[in-house]
This record gives structure tokens, sequence and C-alpha cells, in this order.
């Protein structure tokens, strides 16, 4: 059937803002209604406006003061979905537009000021260094480098320098505009966001994409965006300065979609009963369309008494990847022929490099676990969420998968081996290495993994599968 463009019907809820100070503005929302029909259908993808009952098209305005991470910004929540009726996904798109009202200081890292030693106080009146030695203060700039996590933009104190900053998962950074924002799948802002970056002052008056290729299905799905100040970066002037943007949403026809499985590997299973990248999902093994569907199946699994707070998940799309083949084994998990010229050797004589075209195939497969509220209160470090490690992939998501385990656990409950990054509390074991492989298991061994070619299962067995 030809793909054809859609007439969005998105549904969106956004919730009143709160702002550091006691301020109160409203994020709102405003539908980018294009991309014609699908089939002459105008409700697969429903436009429902429920904002402070006011009907769409609202701007963004308020006031920002300077805050330590997103909570203390403005923020919103939207909720897109698909009808089920229609047999179809979305792929979607969130802009921000920012209004030329918006006062461009808050693009800008504020100067060089006089410090008090003692209380750490800006000292009033003195412009110079030579005047703020003489005045027994300690010459600072706003900008002075500081370390800033690559998950969430936020800054992490314990760093002190460039070395150690690496190895928390950060960037060692100096000035750069305070104005970020974040999307997150929680009201809270708390894990990894799902994107996230800067507001500079040569956004306004643009539509800045915030977050896109998400896929839109029919599940009902938030979307928390979060504007703020950082709060290091600027001085008390940056104070009650005025914001004004919109949110515009948008999607087209797509055949991509995430599922989540438990499949448990078998030996003498066809397949091991296990997914592969780059193959079409196996008749056995059942989709589920939420991570509580999965570990409920998990559980079940392993006899109905222990939750195991790890699952699969898989993207699933049309797609070509490169595979290292004898004629019965296919390990396709290489994005480039010079990938897999260079990696074919280990699998021994026999295999040589081929291009695969899939249809409805698997194109990525992950790790997801949670951390409960309860595990993260019990584990300093810890923060609530649920997180997803990338595997089968080379090691090209190996940064970002150290970031999601350093959000998650907390640096002070992880190891990095250089090549191999472990977490671990009580309960919950996690580990990425830099060939591509992810694991996450419970104290017993009981896991899901996906190793470095791309074949992903889980096992609740107590020698933990491998």
């Amino acid at each position: 059937m030809k793909n054809k463009s859609i007439l969005l019907v998105i549904a969106v809820l956004l919730i009143g803002l709160s702002l550091a100070g006691g301020t109160y503005a409203y994020l709102t929302m405003a539908a980018s209604v294009t991309n014609g029909n699908y089939n002459t259908q105008t409700t697969c993808f429903n436009i429902d406006y429920n904002i402070n009952n006011e009907g769409s098209g609202q701007d963004i305005t308020g006031t920002l003061f300077p805050s330590s991470g997103p909570s203390g910004g403005l923020s919103g929540r939207v909720g897109l979905k698909v009808n089920a009726s229609c047999g179809l996904n979305g792929l979607g798109t969130l802009k921000l537009h920012i209004n030329s009202t918006t006062s461009s200081s808050l693009m800008t890292s504020a100067s060089s000021y006089c410090q008090d030693r003692k209380t750490l106080e800006p000292i009033s009146g003195i412009t110079t260094e030579s005047a703020c030695t003489t005045a027994g203060g300690r010459w600072r700039g706003y900008g002075d480098a500081y370390c800033e996590s690559n998950a969430t933009l936020e800054r992490l104190t314990t760093p002190t320098d460039s070395e150690s900053c690496t190895s928390a998962g950060g960037t060692w950074k100096t000035g750069g505009s305070p104005l970020k924002y974040a999307v997150y799948d929680n009201n809270a802002g708390t894990g990894v966001p799902l994107s996230k970056g800067y507001i500079e002052s040569t956004d306004i008056n643009t539509d800045k994409v915030i977050y896109d290729n998400f896929v839109i299905d029919t599940n009902q799905k938030y979307y928390y965006i979060f504007i703020w100040i950082d709060g290091y970066l600027v001085d008390n002037a940056i104070n009650n300065l005025p914001f004004s943007g919109k949110i515009n949403a948008s999607a087209e026809q797509t055949n991509i979609k995430y599922v989540y499985t438990a499949n448990l590997y078998d030996e003498n299973a066809t397949g091991w009963n296990s997914v592969w990248l780059g193959q079409t999902m196996p008749n056995g093994i059942t989709e589920y369309n939420t991570p509580a569907l999965a570990m409920a199946a998990l559980k079940t699994a392993g006899g109905g008494s222990t939750d195991y707070p790890f699952f699969l998940r898989h993207k699933k799309d049309d797609g070509t990847l490169w595979c290292a083949t004898d004629g019965t084994n296919n390990y396709c998990f290489y994005q480039t022929q010079t990938e897999c010229n260079n990696g074919v050797s280990m699998f021994g004589n026999g295999f040589s490099c081929q291009q695969s075209t899939y249809t409805n195939g698997v194109s990525e497969s992950y790790v997801g676990f949670v951390v409960t509220p309860t595990m993260a209160s019990a584990n300093t470090g810890m923060t609530a969420g649920t997180y997803y490690l990338k595997g089968g992939d080379s090691g090209r998501a190996y940064n970002e998968n150290k970031a999601t385990l350093l959000s998650a656990f907390g640096s002070s409950n992880c190891t990095d081996y250089s090549s191999n990054f472990d977490c671990s509390v009580s309960g919950l074991n996690a580990h990425a290495n830099s060939y591509g492989r992810v694991r996450v298991n419970d104290d017993a061994g009981s896991n899901c993994i996906v190793d470095r070619y791309g074949i992903s299962f889980c096992d609740v067995a107590a020698d933990g599968g491998e």
C-alpha cells in the first residue's frame, strides 16, 4: 500500500507549570496539522486539546529564575496516541518556537565577579580582579569550568577536574548558554531524558526540534517538557526575565514499532528462542506492548513468586544490515560493509560479509530495567526510573550506556574498567562493554542480555544463563 501522508489527530494534554520563586505560568501546545490524510481517514491521530479549557494555539508565557535543574523551570505534559482501529503507527516530532519577546539575556552567561572567600557570596562594587584580591576575595566567573552530566545537562558537583568529570559520565565545560531544555517520560524530570539541549539566542524566531523520531502507537504516552536556567552559569541579575514560545507537534505514518519480550534462552530450540538483529521476530516469542507486561511474563516463567526488574525491548522496522554469514548462521549487526569486513574474522573460517534487507525485522535491541523508588531510597546515588541499555551494535552506544548507568545507579555504585562498565547494588546489577554487550541481572543470576552479536534473551536459571 502506498504510504500516504496523514492528517494528524494528536491527543494533547498539558498541565500547569510552576516556576522557582512561586511564580506560575502555563506551557501550552499548538499542533501542526499537516501532511494530508490517510485513506481519507481523519481520526487516526486525534487532536484533543484540553489546555486550561481555553483551546489551542496558546503561547508559553512566563518568567524564569535560576535553578539547579529541570524541576526549577517551566514544565508541561504532552499526551500522544493512535486510534487502534487505524492499524498504523506514527513517527513524531516536537518543536519549540521561541518568540521574539523572549529575553536574550536568558541565553547569556554572567560575567566574572568577586567572591567572598568565607561566605562565597558576591562582593558588590568590585569590578576588577586586582581590586578583588586586595579586598581578600576570589575572582570568579560564572563561566568557570565545571562538570556537566552528558545524560541530563545538569551540573555534577563532585568532579573537580576534566579526568574525574569524564569518569563520572560528564563533560568538562566552560560557559555556554544557561537556557536549557529536556524532554522526559516522567513528570519529576528524573532519570535519563529522552532528549535534551541548549536554547541559543540564534534560536529566537525559529522552530527548534527538541525531540523527534519517536514512535506514536496505540499506547497512550506522555512526554514532559522542561525549560530552565542553569543557576550555575548566571548571577542574580538573570531573574524574573520573560520567556515566550510555543510547542508544535507533528507526525508521519511509519511502520516502526517498539515491542517488549521476556523470551527465555533454550539451547534446544531453533535460534535458542532468542531475538536476532536483522531478522523477523520468531513465531514462538510473544510480543508485549508495555514493559510491565513483559516483566509479568518473566515472573510467571520464573514460577510466579519472584519479581524481575528487567526485560527486553526491540525496535521493529524495515531496513538493511551487514551480516557475517556462513550460509546457515547469520549475525547481522554491522552498519557498513567496512565494519563487517573488519570484524568477520572473529567468527572463523567460512564466514563472509553479506548485506541483508529485512521487512518488519528487528533493527535494535535493548535490555530495559527498573529502579523502584524503594530501591533508590535504599541506595545513595540511585535515581528511580526505567532505563534502557542498547546492545549488539559493535559498541557504538557504549558511552551512552555508561551515562545511562551512572544516571540510574550513581557513580558511587559503579566501576569503570575502561572497556567494561559495571554497576551494582543489592538486588540489581548491570553491565555494558565497548564491544556491544549489555546485561542486567539480580543477585541470583537471573538476567536479560543483548550479546555483542545482537542476540537477546532472558534467563531465570540460578546460573544466569551463560
